[in-house]
């Protein structure tokens, strides 16, 4: 059942085939520290793979992926980001998702910020709204799945969004 309303939603009990569990996304350098701020920040792809296998290790399923240049740079580029995915792969194989940034990181705009995706074709990505879409006076929606939408989507609603979205299995 799918349900569109600018009104809250009452929510309903969904009830999963399989159990649910929780996905650890680690974020291990970001776009903009530096070796100053943490002597073991991983900058390189060989760093980001050692860094991805001691986070599986720990229970991560996801790597949220930021490259950098030889200066320690933010960079959005698809040839540093598939090196640094085929490192990840060869120290986890498959058992962590590698999801890259498409962040702006005060050096981009979105057409870059699009090109990488289009060019890389990844696995998946994060993306800022605000940075792809910088209208202050755009409308926002929030679409939300499983236990929590309820909560999402009255959270959106309080926030200001003006369409709120809900899909409940049924």
């Amino acid at each position: 059942m799918t349900m569109t309303t600018d009104a809250p939603a009452q929510a309903t009990a969904v009830q999963p085939a399989t159990p649910l569990s929780t996905l650890i996304t680690v974020a291990p350098n970001g776009a903009y520290k530096q070796r100053a701020d943490h002597p073991s920040l991983p900058l390189t792809a060989y760093a980001l793979a050692q860094e991805a296998k001691r986070c599986l290790d720990a229970g991560a399923g996801m790597i949220h992926l930021h490259v950098r240049t030889a200066r320690g740079e933010h960079l959005l580029d698809a040839t540093a980001y598939a090196e640094a995915t085929t490192a990840i792969r060869r120290a986890v194989g498959q058992a962590l998702v590698v999801q890259v940034t498409t962040e702006a990181g005060k050096r981009y705009a979105p057409p870059a910020q699009m090109a990488v995706v289009r060019s890389l074709r990844p696995e998946a990505a994060s993306f800022s709204i605000a940075e792809l879409v910088p209208d202050a006076g755009m409308h926002w929606s929030v679409c939300a799945f499983g236990p929590s939408e309820s909560a999402c989507v009255l959270t959106a609603a309080a926030l200001g969004g003006s369409k709120c979205l809900a899909f409940t299995a049924g």
